[in-house]
């Protein structure tokens, strides 16, 4: 599964963003035969006990900023956060939600806390609002993070906010021990990439930006995860994708599939891959690559020539 992007599959055909009632016949027709009701606004669908639905908003406002920085402990945020967009998806019969939020993603940075990019040139793109001041870099201006998507469990038929502006997952998640829970466990089970190279249609597909930050034009901090869902199953990628120019390339992948049981009552069986990859422009050259940043553009090729520090498979485990 390794460098595999859900756009390259089978394209992007999916559902076009409108209403049901003015979705053209044939997405009806397709959507009708596999089963599927779209949402109203196109926002996501209904599928073999599935509900699975996107949300995109404006960035964060200035008073919101205010709220996010004394949320999470710092004065440092993204340029652009996009704090109410999300994407859900619920599994009706368990109770399973898998979600994914700017909130939770910069909680992860800040947890994991890496120490700042060197950069010849920070002084001067990073702090030239403030030319006067000694130039301290004391924490990760690129934001990177190691967060995977978040998962708690719903009372069934719980209907859900997508607003997470004001919890995080683990919040969301405080039960009492004698609950069920969900945990993430390694496996030796892969992806079914036959499945995704199959040319079923599309029945939804979105993509959702959490957070970006351009780095003062030179270069880009991005989190987004992308959705696709099919006839017999779906698959996400949320990416974080880090390039500062002249300098390093930061990879983190995290791809996560659920194949659509006869029994939409069944825990359904729900896969995830996490890869991560980095390495610098030094490096790349080395090995004959171009040390240019136009060079990469876009992630997807950067990515099949960064090296991989880490490939980790899992199964969504539910214990009662």
């Amino acid at each position: 599964m390794d460098g595999t992007d859900i756009t390259t599959m089978q394209g992007e055909e999916g559902a076009s963003g409108e209403e049901q009632g003015n979705v053209p016949d044939e997405e009806t027709r397709i959507c009708n035969e596999a089963g599927a009701i779209l949402l109203k606004g196109g926002s996501g669908l209904r599928i073999a006990g599935w509900t699975i639905r996107t949300k995109k908003c404006t960035i964060l406002k200035m008073d919101e900023v205010e709220r996010w920085g004394q949320l999470l402990d710092t004065t440092h945020l993204p340029e652009m956060v996009f704090g109410d967009s999300s994407l859900e998806l619920k599994h009706e019969a368990t109770g399973i939600k898998i979600h994914f939020n700017a909130l939770d993603g910069l909680r992860g940075w800040k947890k994991e806390g890496l120490p700042p990019v060197e950069v010849p040139a920070a002084a001067k793109w990073k702090f030239a609002s403030k030319p006067s001041q000694q130039v301290i870099l004391d924490y990760d201006y690129t934001f990177t993070t190691p967060y995977c998507g978040s998962e708690n469990l719903e009372p069934c038929g719980q209907t859900s906010a997508l607003s997470v502006r004001d919890g995080s997952a683990a919040e969301r998640n405080a039960e009492a021990d004698s609950h069920p829970a969900l945990e993430w466990v390694e496996c030796e089970e892969q992806i079914d990439l036959v499945s995704l190279q199959q040319r079923d249609p599309i029945l939804f597909f979105d993509e959702v930006i959490l957070f970006e930050d351009e780095l003062a034009d030179n270069g880009i901090s991005l989190l987004t995860v992308k959705v696709r869902v099919m006839p017999k199953c779906w698959f996400l990628l949320l990416r974080y994708w880090l390039r500062v120019d002249g300098v390093l390339m930061r990879l983190r992948d995290t791809r996560v599939f659920s194949k659509f049981s006869s029994d939409p009552k069944e825990v359904p069986v729900v896969l995830r891959e996490r890869c991560v990859k980095e390495d610098t422009f030094q490096s790349l050259a080395s090995r004959g690559y171009p040390k240019d940043a136009g060079a990469y553009a876009d992630p997807s090729v950067a990515g099949n020539r960064l090296q991989t520090k880490l490939i980790i498979s899992e199964k969504l485990v539910l214990r009662r």
